[in-house]
């Protein structure tokens, strides 16, 4: 592989990474507002991205692999490679190679938040199901009373008052 064949996979990376990066925001809006139904096209678009990603990984590696003295041996990674090979020294390279870190990292940060904020979503919905049917979501259910304190929530199945 080249600097330039090698350089082509690194922008197309960075290019999907920024187009993630703006449907993690896109998800992260809605769940913001609680327009839950977009969620599913959201989700579909991230599986495409990341396929997409997966492939471009691959045929970095498969390259790479090929380029390899003996292709039994692992191969490096690719930030060890830039940094011991003379023909992947652009500093083109080097900075896609970074972009796509910083990218990355910036991705997870925002998924995790996402999720973070679907499992509370979860959560409270669990528990305002669990007050129609009833029952308690959990045995720490709190809620707040007329004089602002939270107490536990006694569910009887019938006449709850605040």
């Amino acid at each position: 592989m080249n600097a330039e064949t090698l350089r082509d996979l690194l922008t197309q990376q960075v290019q999907l990474l920024n187009k993630l990066d703006a449907v993690l925001g896109d998800e992260h809006a809605l769940l913001e507002r609680k327009q839950l139904d977009r969620l599913s096209e959201i989700t579909d678009m991230k599986s495409r991205l990341l396929d997409e990603l997966r492939h471009l990984e691959l045929t970095q590696y498969e390259l790479l692999k090929a380029e390899s003295a003996n292709p039994s041996v692992q191969i490096p990674s690719l930030k060890r490679l830039l940094a011991e090979l003379p023909q992947y020294s652009d500093t083109s390279v080097q900075a896609l190679f970074d972009k796509l870190g910083i990218l990355a990292n910036k991705c997870r940060d925002q998924n995790t938040i996402n999720g973070m904020l679907i499992h509370s979503r979860r959560k409270i919905n669990l528990q305002i199901l669990s007050a129609f049917k009833g029952k308690a979501a959990d045995a720490a259910a709190t809620t707040y009373g007329r004089n602002g304190v939270a107490s536990a929530i006694p569910f009887s199945g019938t006449n709850v008052k605040a």
